[in-house]
């Protein structure tokens, strides 16, 4: 049998340097099997490899590392080693062999070649107790190494006499001229979480991979064939058939305990919506009703929803209903989806505000304003919504953050129909100033497609991410309504508006991820570089940002297309294995709410979907 130490791993680093810099670690490992060897009587063979150059420590094979190699080779066991270095090193690697070889190592060329020395027969007796004649030893063993030299094959020795270039997975000050260095970029599955690896390569297994990418095929063509149409607004409580009872609330991400758990803008938000409603008359009592539990709070993705930020809906507001004309629709689940009005930017509900503008504005938007977009869209028989992504896509937008196109192409169906409505002029300036008022309806389009996904026994289709500013879930195709949770982070790459900073920002929280889900958003910012004047980065990096999720990603979008990109499709389909297998993070462009409920948006910027909620969906996977 035969036992592999990694003295540089954690279990024998944490705490003291790596074994290259100090080599007491492994002296005294060494030294220990020296003793049992002593005690047993039974021999063996230890393989040692020593790393040479900047940090490595200058004397590797002195010190306390000298005196347990005699040690072991004086209980009988045989000793082998390569060393890997110049002579260029600050300790020639000629230095380091002749000090090896004069203790009774027998050393390789290469760390290959003292493998093989390690499992042949030995090459020369023993040494004993007399002093051997070093002048022989060391003759013989530049015998060995010329022998493992001239085994190499002739290109092989032709490369060792160019000049040198070396792929490097670590630190690049590490190399030193005339060296050259091809920058890699690797990291281990699942950020090196080794339950998660060796699971994860059970899980793509032939077996299993072949029964996991059929199920993922049939998922994705489910939701290539939703066809997403605006057909109206409704009232919450009469649209929604599974609220519950009594007082409710909806709102953004996965479940959240209790009213005192959640972030301040939802804190905010939600009694906002409790004065809104009229369940109490003051702020003060709207959060003692929060604080009471009374009102029951649910996400908005339990009821079919989707809301952007806070996300919040309650019983009175009227909803944007998206519904599935697509050839497939009558048998699904979920042919409906919804969310709330778009209000535009600045103090508003979603962001937590809700004085008494806020709550003045809602009342218009819910009232009249709602009433003239319900009547106009029927009058139209509806309105589809892919074909208006589409174009958008092709018009500078990514349809998550920036919507400029989408909501202008809305706005110039709707305007005609609007005209003989009741404040019409009211209701086209508004639509007129607010460039979002087309992200809402974009949430619902996507939602809708993947709701179509869901329930795909084995799948491990990503169908929801959501952040509810405390936590970041994921769902996947074959887990159902299971939500697979990680801690939200304030967003690391972001643009702030003027005064404010990271310190005064409200960690990662909305639904609009969704965009992302099914392909849109940060995954078509080859699309919208004009969008990183609003999220930050180079717009040169926008299409980077694509390239990288076709990654994790197992097809293009059929309709959604990137001109700057030949028009391939967006990525979608996002598999949860291959985010594990590769480490890509799925991209999220997202607005940055003030950790203070009332402040509103204080920025926007570009996060990624953290890789804990992959890690525990892993677990859940393994069992379909």
């Amino acid at each position: 049998d035969f036992e592999v130490i990694d003295m540089g791993d954690d279990e024998y680093t944490r705490g003291r340097p790596h074994p290259m810099i100090d080599p007491a670690g492994r002296a005294e490992e060494l030294t220990k099997r020296a003793d049992n060897a002593k005690q047993s009587g039974v021999g063996g063979i230890v393989l040692l490899d020593f790393v040479l150059g900047r940090c490595s420590h200058t004397n590797p094979a002195g010190g306390d590392m000298q005196k347990a190699i005699v040690s072991a080779i004086s209980a009988g066991l045989r000793v082998v080693a390569s060393v890997t270095g110049t002579e260029q090193d600050s300790t020639p690697r000629s230095h380091v062999v002749q000090q090896l070889m004069a203790l009774g190592v027998e050393v390789g060329f290469s760390n290959a070649a003292a493998a093989r020395l390690a499992v042949k027969p030995r090459p020369f007796p023993a040494p004993s107790s007399t002093p051997c004649n070093e002048a022989q030893t060391l003759q013989k063993k530049r015998r060995v190494m010329v022998l493992e030299r001239n085994k190499l094959n002739p290109s092989a020795r032709h490369l060792l006499g160019a000049p040198i270039v070396c792929a490097c997975v670590g630190l690049e000050s590490m190399a030193e001229p005339p060296l050259r260095l091809v920058p890699m970029t690797w990291q281990p599955p699942a950020l090196g979480n080794t339950d998660a690896c060796r699971q994860l390569g059970l899980s793509l297994g032939p077996g299993q991979a072949a029964r996991r990418g059929d199920a993922n095929q049939r998922a994705l063509k489910r939701a290539a064939s939703v066809d997403p149409w605006w057909v109206g607004l409704q009232e919450a409580r009469a649209v929604l058939t599974g609220a519950p009872e009594g007082l409710w609330v909806l709102h953004s991400g996965p479940p959240v305990p209790c009213y005192n758990e959640m972030c301040g803008p939802q804190r905010g938000a939600v009694t906002g919506a409790i004065l809104w409603e009229g369940w109490a008359g003051t702020l003060k009592e709207a959060e003692q009703l929060a604080q009471s539990g009374a009102v029951k709070l649910l996400p908005c993705h339990s009821l079919g929803c989707v809301g952007p930020m806070a996300g919040i809906i309650s019983p009175s507001m009227q909803l944007l209903v998206t519904e599935d004309r697509g050839p497939s629709a009558a048998g699904r689940m979920l042919p409906r989806t919804f969310s709330s009005l778009n209000e535009g930017l600045g103090k508003v509900l979603r962001f937590g505000a809700n004085s008494k503008e806020v709550l003045d504005r809602l009342t218009w938007l819910n009232g009249p304003f709602a009433a003239s977009l319900d009547a106009a869209v029927r009058k139209l028989g509806g309105v589809a919504l892919a074909p208006i992504t589409a174009q958008a896509l092709q018009m500078g937008d990514e349809c998550h953050n920036r919507n400029v196109a989408a909501t202008s192409l809305m706005v110039r169906k709707l305007a005609p129909a609007i005209v003989g409505e009741a404040e019409a002029e009211k209701v086209l300036g508004f639509l007129q100033g607010n460039d979002h008022f087309f992200l809402n309806l974009s949430m619902t389009a996507c939602k809708l497609g993947m709701a179509a996904m869901e329930d795909e026994p084995g799948s491990s289709l990503v169908t929801a991410m959501a952040r509810n500013g405390c936590e970041v879930g994921i769902r996947l195709s074959g887990c159902g309504q299971q939500w697979f949770t990680a801690k939200a982070e304030p967003v690391p790459s972001a643009m702030y508006f003027q005064g404010f900073s990271e310190k005064d920002a409200c960690p990662d929280l909305g639904d609009s991820a969704i965009c992302e889900t099914a392909g849109i958003g940060a995954f078509a910012m080859a699309a919208s570089p004009a969008i990183c004047n609003f999220v930050g980065g180079d717009p040169s990096a926008a299409a980077e940002y694509t390239q990288a999720m076709r990654q994790i990603c197992i097809a293009e979008h059929p309709t959604y297309k990137i001109p700057a990109l030949g028009f391939i499709g967006t990525p979608s389909g996002i598999d949860a294995l291959r985010v594990l297998d590769t480490g890509v993070l799925p991209l999220i462009n997202t607005g940055i709410a003030h950790r203070e409920p009332g402040v509103g948006q204080i920025g926007a910027g570009v996060t990624r979907c953290p890789m804990g909620c992959f890690v525990k969906a892993l677990a859940a996977l393994k069992n379909l």
